[in-house]
């Protein structure tokens, strides 16, 4: 039995629905399915296309694939730059849609990593103000 086969996520009856692509009804298609990490389908077709700009899954946002090479690049790349000082100190509630985990992590105006599984699909929540960064901030309003 393959790997991807005993990592496989069941979800009942998930070919009764519509490729989240191209809206098509699965379970009457002729075109091959793919089931994704998550447990979700969609055509290969559709699959190939999507995956050429898109990599978590339309339905429920998942990584589709082990995206541990980029995040260690997002890693570099943030480890160098440096935090304007208008966000030094504020913090955003994230949710991870990988491990469905909420936790906290510094501003950023693009990538927020999860606490939980390192993961930078994530989506801000709310905005957390931790410390006074300046003479017109107050500690702990949240904006």
């Amino acid at each position: 039995m393959s790997m991807q086969l005993k990592e496989h996520k069941c979800i009942e009856r998930s070919l009764e629905s519509d490729c989240p692509v191209c809206s098509e009804f699965m379970f009457t298609s002729i075109k091959p399915v793919c089931f994704l990490p998550c447990g979700h389908t969609m055509h290969v077709e559709c699959y190939d296309d999507y995956t050429g700009t898109n990599y978590v899954c339309p339905i429920c946002s998942k990584s589709l694939a082990n995206m541990s090479p980029y995040f260690k690049e997002i890693d570099k790349m943030l480890g160098s730059s440096v935090t304007p000082k208008e966000l030094q100190g504020l913090r955003n509630r994230i949710f991870c849609a990988d491990c469905e985990k909420r936790s906290e992590a510094p501003v950023h105006y693009l990538y927020h990593k999860c606490s939980h599984c390192k993961s930078y699909n994530t989506k801000v929540l709310e905005r957390i103000k931790t410390t006074e960064t300046n003479e017109n901030s107050t500690v702990g309003v949240n904006t």
